[in-house]
């Protein structure tokens, strides 16, 4: 197992969007935790845990970006083979981010 603890991996204040959003965007925690560490756990063939819990809240399109992304570039299977998500503080995320892998359409 790998784990990505975004207050502590991240940021405490998770942003919005894009880049160009301002700091700490769902675009940046694709590229610089999601991408990386799903790649070393394909390899290792294990699973990645992202554990939500600790920050200070998230934008919807921090979400809609990071797991659109996911899936544009590593598709909907990888996601329900390779990711468990924890957010014990605010269930509603996993249905959030959830919502948006289903929902996600090439």
């Amino acid at each position: 197992m790998i784990e990505i603890k975004v207050q502590t991996d991240f940021t405490e204040k998770p942003g919005a969007r894009y880049y160009g959003d301002g700091e700490a965007s769902g675009e940046e925690f694709f590229d610089v935790c999601i991408a990386p560490n799903l790649r070393k756990a394909m390899a290792e063939d294990v699973n990645l845990v992202i554990d939500f819990d600790g920050t200070e809240g998230f934008p919807n399109s921090f979400f809609s970006e990071s797991f659109n992304r996911l899936c544009s570039n590593f598709g909907k299977k990888v996601f329900y083979e390779r990711i468990v998500i924890v957010s014990n503080e605010v269930p509603k995320w996993i249905k959030i981010i959830n919502q948006i892998v289903k929902d996600y359409d090439q």
